[in-house]
């Protein structure tokens, strides 16, 4: 489900270590398939999945926002954090790419990322509360913005 022309992978000593994608703000780096994940998932949780996720991912000029090349996607495995793998990944992506401007959004709770970000020239562009702060565990999506 991933559209995987637009993800990087990080290795380390040959493991993959990380990921990342970047979109050109008009193609969607993910597109739910509802029968695999029925498939995988049973009838009602697979829909249920489906129409979940469809909403957080399959979603361009998310809050009305403009329509940027977005960074998504920026994971590390637990025994590579740490370890300076994101960083690299998320500078690598932004050399290797002809954008001008970047966005990303991250969860005001994770302020290891944040942080991340502010240091690679990520600025805080907009903020936008989050209606289930009970199921998601934070209270508002952070939208940040780079230029190069």
């Amino acid at each position: 489900m991933f559209v995987l022309e637009h993800f990087y992978v990080a290795f380390k000593d040959g493991n993959p270590a990380g990921m990342a994608a970047v979109s050109d703000g008009d193609t969607l780096v993910v597109k739910l398939n509802k029968k695999e994940l029925t498939k995988h998932l049973g009838f009602i949780t697979g829909r249920i999945a489906f129409y979940v996720l469809k909403k957080e991912f399959e979603v361009l000029g998310k809050q009305g926002l403009p329509r940027l090349p977005e960074v998504s996607f920026v994971s590390v495995l637990e025994k590579y954090q740490r370890q300076g793998i994101a960083e690299e990944l998320i500078n690598y992506v932004i050399s290797h790419t002809t954008y001008e401007k970047y966005i990303l959004e991250v969860a005001d709770n994770n302020t290891p990322a944040v942080k991340l970000y502010e240091k690679l020239g990520f600025k805080e562009y907009f903020r936008v509360p989050v209606k289930n702060k009970k199921q998601t565990g934070f209270d508002f999506y952070i939208y940040l913005i780079k230029e190069k």
